[in-house]
Parts: C-alpha cells; sequence; structure tokens
C-alpha cells in the first residue's frame, strides 16, 4: 500500500469506514479518521485504533491491503 492511497482514503467526503489488511492475515477495521495516525514526511509506521479501542502499530510495506465500505445508499428510487 503507499502513502498516497492511505491519504485518499483518509480524506475522504464523506469518510467511508475500511478495513487493513495485513501481510500475516489480521485484519483491522478503522471506524473514523482519527483513529488512524502517521508521520507525513516519511511514513513507515501507521498508528492504528479499532473500533474496539486496541492500538496496532502496522509497519506501512506490510500492509497488504485496504479495503474500503461500500457507499451508504439512501434507498430512494
Amino acid at each position: 500500500m503507499t502513502v498516497e492511497t492511505l491519504r485518499d482514503v483518509l480524506s475522504a467526503t464523506p469518510f467511508r469506514p475500511f478495513t487493513f489488511h495485513t501481510a500475516d492475515g489480521k485484519s483491522i477495521r478503522v471506524g473514523h479518521r482519527e483513529c488512524v495516525a502517521y508521520y507525513p514526511e516519511k511514513p513507515r509506521t501507521v498508528v492504528v485504533i479499532d473500533i474496539d479501542g486496541r492500538t496496532h502499530f502496522l509497519e506501512m510495506l506490510l500492509i497488504a491491503d485496504l479495503e474500503v465500505d461500500a457507499a451508504a445508499t439512501s434507498g430512494r428510487a
């Protein structure tokens, strides 16, 4: 995953929750953009507080995928 992808997902309006998938098979759900932090100049590590309140330190190179939730639909026809 690239830092540009992460920046795009975090700055999207409206924000859509997403899940990090790591190279070792873990999935970490992110419910709010405020729950992710990284050093923008040299992003090696991403700090994530998941929806259960646990803190994760992820190496950017070991994030295999970032899965963004589908956009919510209003149900109107």
